[in-house]
């Protein structure tokens, strides 16, 4: 399978609306604790981030990075320390087991402001890619190569956002931009909004 990073995106929930008490600028503990377990229950990736608020590891209306790639997540780059460390991985990978995304699921979430209110506003099973329905990369990367835009023998990214397609950091114009554009439409099956809503392939990069 392709491995592929999507940014986490989440689910409207009018319920959770009310609950949301603030305490100054932070959410409370028990607020904090009622929405990560409804986001979970919903299918909905955004509850770790709730969790990390709640954990001390995330703070609100700081910017941050989360990634998960293949049982390893870091927060603003660095592993959780244990008995965190064991505790948050194994339940995201039982999140994803239960949601049926696959084993190979990556994701990378960068904001530069959190806000527990603003994950309610998303959905990440709307716009998620999993390792079972990007064969479509596997297309845009033979029409690359055949196109001479890509070199099949070595490392490749691709990035598709709101402001178009780049390969290894080149932008694509013109009639390759529309191509491609389309191409990535099809096969993830949305419109990317901004430009953290998107999708992310690498294949033989560093880390």
């Amino acid at each position: 399978m392709i491995p592929v990073i999507r940014t986490i995106k989440c689910l409207s929930l009018a319920i959770l609306s009310p609950l949301l008490v603030m305490a100054g600028s932070k959410t409370d503990t028990a607020t904090l604790t009622a929405t990560s377990n409804t986001l979970y229950n919903a299918g909905n990736a955004n509850y770790v981030l709730v969790d990390a608020v709640k954990d001390g590891i995330l703070h609100e209306g700081e910017g941050y990075n989360f990634s998960y790639n293949e049982g390893m997540m870091l927060f603003n780059h660095r592993p959780l320390h244990e008995p965190l460390k064991t505790r948050y991985e194994m339940k995201f990978k039982d999140f994803l087991t239960a949601n049926k995304y696959g084993d190979k699921y990556q994701t990378n979430r960068v904001s530069g402001s959190l806000r527990v209110s603003s994950l309610l506003k998303e959905d990440t099973k709307r716009h998620e890619v999993t390792t079972k329905s990007n064969d479509y990369l596997q297309h845009i990367v033979a029409e690359l190569a055949k196109d001479g835009l890509a070199d099949t023998a070595k490392a490749l990214r691709l990035v598709w956002n709101n402001r178009g397609v780049y390969v290894n950091k080149k932008q694509l114009v013109g009639d390759a931009a529309k191509k491609y554009n389309a191409l990535f439409e099809a096969g993830a099956g949305f419109v990317p909004r901004k430009i953290d809503d998107g999708v992310i392939y690498r294949r033989g990069e560093k880390e």
